[in-house]
């Protein structure tokens, strides 16, 4: 999208409130009238650092299409209240829910579609499992399936700084779970890990959690050496719940550090958007 397209949309940005805290959220509207409304959920602490130009454009793209869109950060990232170390699971499902709310409200929309990229992902079905009828769908990009895994790889940056700094781990990952169940906060890319958001992340297992699929949803995987059909685990997981899809769509990882600056995912967009345009009771 061109700057002049850009400057063109109606992006509002603001502050909304839970429990006495404030949320940064910014609304992309269309120019003409919506085709439905879509909330965004970004990915957990450095790879949300790393997608949010990405995020930005996905937004506007989605607004040119002629749908609302709303971007919010999560409690403890971005320009939202709390510390990192505040915050957990909990916390960004609760967020998720309230965000759900101030979009309806903003755009008169009695239910919108949920966008999740990586653990927002899961983030964003759980929401989905306790929104009801107010989430009409799931679109998740690159699905963390296994949030134990998912923390298991977090703890491997720390290691590695052990590695640079030090020669050697002188902590393994089970030493540095002891330690947070016993109260201790292990820093990993900079951000303080916990006990509960390790509680939290371990049950975000989508194997073991059929609340996550109380609403139609679509995986967006990213494919893998020849891979051209999803993975024979994912199909066989949202086989087993109506209304639910897997496509791939190849993307470089824009969520990590690289040597490439990433402005959009269009592929990423492109199933979304056909995901969208699906009649209701389709999709």
């Amino acid at each position: 999208m061109s700057a002049g397209a850009a400057a063109r949309l109606d992006e509002q940005p603001f502050f909304f409130e839970l429990a006495g805290e404030r949320l940064f959220g910014l609304l992309h509207m269309p120019a003409s009238a919506s085709l439905g409304t879509v909330v965004c959920c970004h990915a957990f602490a450095e790879e949300k650092l790393w997608s949010h130009r990405v995020y930005v454009t996905f937004a506007r793209e989605l607004a040119a299409a002629g749908h609302a869109v709303l971007r919010f950060d999560v409690r403890g990232e971005g320009d939202s209240d709390r510390e990192f170390e505040e915050t957990d699971i909990e916390t960004r499902v609760a967020d998720t829910l309230r965000a759900i709310d101030v979009a309806c409200d903003r755009t008169g929309s009695a239910s919108v579609v949920l966008v999740g990229h990586r653990l927002g992902g899961s983030v964003a079905a759980a929401a989905a499992g306790q929104a009801g009828e107010r989430v009409r769908g799931v679109v998740v990009w690159d699905p963390v399936l296994d949030g134990a895994e998912y923390f298991g790889s977090l703890l491997r940056s720390n290691m590695a700084t052990q590695m640079a700094t030090g020669g050697k781990v002188t902590r393994t990952r089970e030493a540095l779970i002891a330690d947070m169940l016993a109260g201790e906060t292990v820093v990993a890319d900079g951000y303080g890990l916990h006990a509960a958001l390790y509680r939290g992340m371990c049950a975000l297992d989508w194997n073991a959690r059929a609340d996550l699929f109380r609403r139609p949803l679509r995986a967006i995987e990213v494919p893998k050496g020849g891979q051209t059909d999803p993975s024979p685990a994912l199909k066989a997981l949202l086989g087993a719940h109506p209304g639910s899809d897997a496509v791939l769509a190849a993307e470089p990882p824009f969520w990590r550090e690289t040597r490439q600056f990433h402005r959009r995912a269009a592929n990423f967009t492109a199933a979304t958007l056909e995901w969208l345009r699906r009649p209701a009771e389709a999709a």
